[in-house]
């Protein structure tokens, strides 16, 4: 496995200021980053993301399964347990990572927002428990 997908990968699983630090040694400067709410693209606008997660969520943490690649691409399934408003929630997810000069150059994340996010939302989450209770 390529070192710099392990040590950037490593430095999610216990998710807090110093891991950001870190995160940013291993990304290029020109990363792009993608989830199901966000599509940003520099570093410093990185770094402004992950920080601003940690203010929004507390015990964050990342338990890492399973790293393949294809020799281009590295698919990084994964869990994320945290605490929004003292509640606990917990889901799986997939990333795709791309290096370029030895730098992650590009981060996708792939999870299911209706059925991770949007269910934890008063009122809004009682359609989206119905929606997914029946699929």
């Amino acid at each position: 496995m390529n070192q710099i997908v392990k040590k950037y990968t490593d430095c999610f699983k216990k998710f807090d200021e110093e891991s950001i630090k870190k995160i940013l040694k291993y990304v290029d400067k020109n990363i792009i980053f993608i989830d199901p709410f966000n599509k940003i693209k520099g570093k410093r606008n990185l770094e402004i993301l992950l920080k601003d997660f940690l203010t929004k969520f507390n015990d964050i943490n990342f338990s890492i399964f399973n790293i393949t690649n294809d020799g281009i691409y590295y698919f990084v399934k994964w869990k994320l347990d945290l605490k929004f408003k003292n509640k606990k929630i917990s889901f799986f997810g997939m990333s795709e990572l791309i290096l370029k000069n030895n730098y992650i150059y590009s981060h996708t994340d792939y999870w299911d927002s209706g059925r991770n996010f949007y269910t934890n939302i008063p009122i809004l989450g009682r359609i989206f428990k119905k929606i997914h209770k029946n699929s």
